[in-house]
């Protein structure tokens, strides 16, 4: 519940919330100081939320790993439903990976809908390229993971021969969807609410 009050309400609101409020805030819903302490740390340590110090407070905010989850999550709940399947699949292979990197893998795919068909495959039947390709990117696994879509292997090799240039059109769609992200959003919010002096609202924003 804690995740999705960041993604609808407070990442919407600036991103970044003083650990105080947040309690206050889940307070309302009956969810205990200590469960909230216990949930924000077990989140930050799974790569969902950052933390920075402001004196003696907290603040927390998703991370960019956060925000492709929730993003994937809402995507997958309250996407348009796909009305006609083609019958293929879209399989990820996974031999090539060592057992630590394979779990990581799966985990992730897990969040955008694949199901294990054996310890080594992956199945989706109408899987979201898109958000496959950032999250195989996050996890820098994208020239480790073979990708079959409809029955096919669609690209397999090095990444400078498969993506310079494109040859396929699904690799041009992964292309094209990589987004363009600034990485210094939140210290640059901090540093302007610290000088406007606002840190200290209920939820920043």
């Amino acid at each position: 519940m804690i995740t999705t009050v960041f993604g609808d309400s407070i990442a919407p609101r600036g991103g970044v919330v003083w650990l105080g409020s947040l309690i206050e805030a889940m307070g309302e819903f009956g969810i205990s100081e200590r469960l909230v302490r216990t949930s924000v740390f077990r989140l930050a340590k799974d790569g969902w939320l950052q933390s920075k110090q402001i004196g003696r407070r907290s603040f927390y905010s998703l991370t960019e790993e956060g925000r492709e989850r929730f993003e994937q999550a809402t995507h997958r709940i309250y996407g348009e439903p796909v009305a006609n399947w083609d019958g293929k699949w879209c399989l990820l292979l996974l031999s090539a990976l060592d057992s630590q990197d394979r779990e990581r893998v799966r985990k992730e795919a897990a969040w955008l809908g694949f199901g294990a068909m054996s310890a080594n495959v992956l199945a989706h039947p109408t899987p979201d390229t898109a958000d496959l390709d950032i999250t195989l990117r996050r996890l820098k696994l994208a020239d480790e993971v073979v990708v079959m879509l409809r029955g096919e292997i669609v690209e397999q090799g090095m990444k400078d021969d498969i993506f310079t240039p494109p040859h396929h059109e699904y690799t041009e769609l992964l292309l094209s969807s990589v987004p363009e992200m600034d990485t210094d959003w939140l210290d640059n919010l901090l540093a302007e609410r610290e000088r406007t002096g606002k840190v200290h609202s209920f939820i920043d924003g």
